[in-house]
């Protein structure tokens, strides 16, 4: 079978030029919905915390909202505490003097 191309051959030359990309459809996991009533994701608390928020109130009103129903608080709480410098963490704790 002269001039006959199997499948592999007749594409081998177009296999070099395509990549797969098998992440593409994982875009929205990028970032966690915290917040459903006032849908905050993970990445909009944390651009709080970067920019200043200590507190879960603080994120929120960061972002001009307030609490709803409050079932996010304490995760927005635990994303502050990861995200706290060591510095933050560790300053002693002081006494007033009598």
């Amino acid at each position: 079978m002269r001039g006959f191309k199997t499948s592999t051959d007749r594409f081998s030359r177009y296999r070099s030029s395509f990549t797969i990309d098998n992440h593409s459809h994982l875009h929205h996991l990028e970032s966690m919905i915290v917040c459903v009533c006032r849908r905050l994701n993970s990445a909009k608390v944390s651009a709080a915390i970067s920019g200043g928020a200590r507190t879960p109130a603080c994120v929120l009103a960061h972002h001009g909202e307030r609490f709803n129903c409050g079932r996010c608080r304490e995760t927005i709480a635990d994303m502050i505490g990861d995200n706290r410098p060591a510095t933050e963490t560790e300053q002693p704790v002081l006494a007033a003097a009598e």
